[in-house]
């Protein structure tokens, strides 16, 4: 009877490690995707769970990601130059205003027009994930630039007080976006 045990335990012991060199081979041919299909950590993650109890699921989800993402880096790019665009239009009109915080703006959104310019060279721009933040990115940059024309114009102290408190506001959501693309590409 102790053989038996013996027996079921050494052939359960080959399954695991059959499954688990299974996986790991699945998440080499994952990695390997990475480059061009954009892969993210999560997604590797799954096709070795995927791959780990069953071949054919890994390999259907590995197939799923293989033929349905696809980076688009010149989308990405024709975002980043519209957003850099409004972020010089802002920048240009608050430059004349002597404000401090005025200025302060002025200077982070030249910070992040650079930094933006240095993310478009990325290869992985085109991710997803990295068009959403972008997109996000554009709406910000066009509301900075809106209300950039309207501090401009404003005369009254305490309306234009709430302009640069909205602006302010609006470029450390940039700010923060800017980052999680840094994170997401680098």
């Amino acid at each position: 009877m102790e053989e038996v045990l013996w027996l079921i335990a050494l052939l359960s012991s080959l399954i695991v490690v059959y499954r688990l060199i299974v996986a790991t081979a699945f998440c080499w041919i994952a990695r390997k995707l990475r480059g061009e299909v954009n892969v993210t950590r999560s997604e590797l993650a799954t096709v070795g769970i995927a791959s780990f109890f069953d071949t054919v699921l890994g390999l259907f989800i590995l197939a799923t990601l293989a033929l349905t993402r696809k980076s688009d880096v010149d989308a990405a790019r024709r975002i980043i130059d519209r957003v850099r665009r409004d972020l010089d239009s802002a920048s240009d009109i608050l430059k004349e205003d002597s404000n401090p915080r005025v200025q302060n703006i002025v200077r982070d959104l030249k910070l992040v027009s650079e930094k933006l310019s240095q993310l478009a060279l990325e290869e992985r721009i085109g991710e997803p994930a990295s068009i959403e933040l972008l997109e996000n990115m554009q709406a910000e940059a066009l509301a900075v630039r809106d209300k950039s024309d309207d501090i401009s114009i404003e005369e009254a102290p305490q309306r234009k007080d709430k302009l640069v408190k909205s602006v302010e506001k609006r470029v450390e959501r940039l700010k923060e976006d800017l980052q999680k693309l840094a994170d997401i590409l680098t």
